[in-house]
């Protein structure tokens, strides 16, 4: 699963996407220059821990499996 940053509302709110399951996550709007960057910010830090945390989860399927 890969988790990506996706604008919806002309771009006015923040959201993080999974690409496979029809999960997302409202990180929040961006009516205000200063809320749209401290949205970001923060989808930026969520997507990565999350697709980090995915590739862990991979890696330990796999060797459970050998």
């Amino acid at each position: 699963m890969i988790w990506t940053i996706e604008k919806r509302k002309q771009g006015n709110e923040i959201w993080v996407s999974s690409n496979v399951q029809p999960e997302s996550i409202l990180v929040g709007e961006g009516y205000e220059k200063k809320e749209y960057k401290r949205s970001m910010e923060l989808a930026k830090v969520i997507t990565e821990a999350l697709n980090n945390y995915e590739d862990i989860m991979f890696v330990k399927r796999i060797l459970n499996k050998e």
